[in-house]
């Protein structure tokens, strides 16, 4: 009953705001979001009546919009080998209509909103839904769902409310984000006072006039997990999709006081929700943010938008997602003239995270490395050399790049990759170890710099001694950093030949895999006699075998065409 009471508490007060708010919109003008074109696109997109012809000729009433889609449906993500696509009623055909109508709101939401405020960071938000939509259709994929689109179109809206108070009332938004900031008050608290109900409240109110069905509005509320059984429920995954993704990007981009939840806690409740593994949420993350990077600028944004704040923090997992983020959005910008090295330099050595760490305990949460001062310590000359090698790296993930783009063998692209641990990062010894033909052994292929003969004479391994580490982590799909093989923690998991025939005390593994199969491990160290590898070399790690991951994910779809 109370809940009830305070439900009509918020609809009354509301009502306030959302006059407020019709009413300087109405100041501002139509926004193309809410159009009757648009309108009508959806509308057609959903009329099991309709050609392709229909739906191309509402699109052609938007010259603008036009150019932008077809601009969008040439791009590497869209085309895939169709050809050069010069008409929107060929676009229609090749990419689906639910797919155009998808593309189309996304253009005009963007085209919408995409305005300097001085006192509104608009583009944020944007960002943030651009984001949680593409992360959402791409954790729908793994899971199953067949109406991908209509996950994608709820991602997009989800933070709709927000983005409405904030572009239609910018001084009270202004006002409840420094409250945010300098209080302890707690943002939906915040809301509630200013606004007399939830941004999402908002949110599903306006999405229902401007007509969105229930399917979208039902997913417009915050998920509340009720259990750790997957979801059956269409609207409550889109729901869980729509909620927890935009959740785990606030805490990504740092918005502050918007989630009590680590990245991590983020992570298993989305994958608990649609019945996956979490691991293969955080490579949905990952294949997410490198798609949105390459499509920004096609949907009107600035790819540099998307670098997430790199800082460190007592979150292992937002401080690895931010870093690897923060190089590939930083890579794809120098790469489009938009950033000069030296401001992708500075922007990493500028960060918390570009410490080095190769002895942690020893390093203090105020210390910050600033490379302008000389001196003799090894902690920043290590530091300077990443600096030298950070030209190294962006050559390389260029070239990687390009091979996987122009469809290059997949061989060639790990070779570069090999190139890119050894030259770029640092890593003394790196090797390929993949499964032989019938796959019942793992052997060393491939290795770069000195010393490899030891490898070769370990990597040898039978595929079912499944409780050898290697093995395992190859099975698992997953990625190792062993910082002191002589830690007391790793007595009984590392074996015993490995340290006699390797004899290193740290070292680095990463699982390949194509599809659900397993296929080998990269593997990393600093030689003999030498130090751990330290937490740059572990984002080093990451990014490089991430190209690897992703070149083996296109093959395979090329392979599936």
């Amino acid at each position: 009953m109370a809940a009830q009471k305070q439900q009509l508490v918020d609809e009354v007060d509301n009502r306030e705001i959302l006059k407020q708010i019709e009413q300087r919109m109405s100041e501002l003008g139509d926004l193309p979001i809410f159009s009757a074109s648009l309108n009508k696109i959806r509308r057609v997109s959903k009329d099991e009546d309709s050609d392709a012809m229909s739906l191309a000729v509402e699109v052609m009433k938007d010259a603008n919009l036009v150019t932008k889609l077809l601009q969008l449906a040439n791009s590497p993500y869209y085309n895939r080998g169709f050809g050069k696509i010069a008409s929107v009623s060929r676009s229609v055909i090749l990419l689906g209509f639910e797919t155009i109508s998808s593309l189309c709101l996304t253009l005009k939401l963007i085209d919408s909103f995409n305005s300097e405020h001085p006192s509104v960071d608009m583009n944020l938000m944007l960002v943030n839904a651009f984001l949680t939509a593409g992360m959402a259709r791409e954790i729908a994929e793994k899971a199953g769902i067949k109406d991908v689109e209509e996950s994608y179109i709820c991602g997009l809206l989800h933070g709709l409310g927000e983005i409405i108070v904030a572009y239609a009332l910018p001084e009270k938004y202004d006002d409840m984000s420094r409250q945010s900031r300098e209080t302890d008050v707690s943002w939906g608290k915040i809301q509630q006072q200013e606004l007399g109900g939830s941004f999402y409240l908002i949110g599903r109110k306006l999405a229902e006039q401007w007509g969105f069905g229930n399917s979208v509005v039902k997913t417009m509320n915050p998920y509340a997990k009720k259990s750790d059984k997957t979801l059956r429920d269409v609207t409550d995954i889109n729901n869980a999709l729509a909620s927890l993704a935009h959740e785990s990007l606030d805490v990504i981009y740092a918005r502050s006081n918007r989630s009590k939840q680590g990245l991590g806690d983020i992570y298993q409740n989305l994958a608990d929700a649609v019945g996956i593994e979490r691991n293969e949420i955080e490579e949905s993350m990952q294949q997410t943010f490198r798609t949105s990077c390459d499509l920004a600028s096609d949907y009107g944004l600035d790819v540099k938008l998307l670098m997430p704040p790199v800082r460190a923090s007592e979150d292992a997992l937002l401080n690895k997602t931010a870093r690897q983020l923060a190089f590939f959005a930083g890579t794809r910008a120098k790469n489009n003239g938009l950033l000069k090295d030296g401001d992708l330099i500075d922007e990493f050595l500028d960060s918390d995270e570009t410490r080095n760490e190769s002895s942690a305990s020893a390093v203090k949460q105020e210390e910050k490395i600033n490379v302008s001062k000389t001196t003799s310590s090894d902690k920043e000359s290590a530091t300077l050399e990443h600096q030298g090698n950070l030209q190294v790296q962006l050559s390389i993930l260029q070239e990687i790049t390009g091979l996987i783009t122009s469809a290059a063998g997949v061989h060639h692209v790990f070779g570069k990759v090999l190139d890119g641990l050894h030259r770029g990062i640092g890593f003394k010894r790196v090797s390929l170890c993949l499964l032989n033909a019938d796959h019942t052994e793992l052997q060393m292929r491939l290795g770069v710099g000195d010393l490899l003969d030891p490898l070769k004479g370990y990597f040898d391994l039978q595929v079912r001694d499944k409780k050898n580490l290697f093995i395992k982590v190859l099975r698992e799909g997953n990625e190792l950093c062993v910082s002191d093989v002589n830690d007391a923690a790793w007595k009984d998991s590392i074996p015993e030949a490995f340290i006699k025939k390797v004899g290193v005390s740290s070292f680095m593994i990463s699982a390949l895999r194509a599809g659900n199969k397993p296929v080998g491990l990269f593997y990393v160290d600093n030689g003999p006699r030498s130090g751990p590898v330290n937490d740059i070399m572990q984002q080093g790690f990451i990014q490089f075998v991430s190209q690897a991951k992703l070149a083996l994910q296109y093959a395979e779809m090329q392979r599936g065409k």
